[in-house]
């Protein structure tokens, strides 16, 4: 499992080069801010790509080890948030620099948590 980690870890910002180079209309956002690495492998921002500008609409999905996670739980330190599982819907507050979080809860009953801090544009 550890060895299939790496690799994913490796990949990961080959498929960020390759969806955003190949007009795949995704950003990857990595790495996480917080000591989930083991379950939680980065954050994909699936529209629209480019910078966060205050009062738009972003769509996230959560890259994480799906088989070991009972449920997500995000949170947003600003705006409004709109949460569907491994996605998410927020939209953007002022400009400024804000915290995107997701807590996961593992099947074990442990819970790990990442974060990632961005920066929102003014319009």
């Amino acid at each position: 499992m550890a060895r299939w980690r790496t690799s994913l870890g490796l990949l990961l910002p080959l498929l960020a080069a390759w969806l955003t180079g190949c007009g795949g209309g995704a950003d990857l956002l990595l790495p996480t801010q917080a000591p989930a690495e083991a379950h939680v492998h980065g954050l994909l921002r699936e529209h629209p790509v480019g910078e966060l500008v205050e009062h738009e609409d972003a769509h996230f999905r959560a890259l994480f080890d799906a088989e070991t996670v009972r449920a997500p739980e995000w949170s947003v330190s600003s705006g409004d948030l709109r949460p569907n599982g491994q996605s998410m819907r927020w939209r953007l507050p002022e400009a400024g620099r804000h915290t995107i979080t997701l807590t996961i809860y593992l099947v074990d009953g442990r819970t790990a948590e990442a974060s990632w801090t961005v920066d929102v544009k003014p319009r």
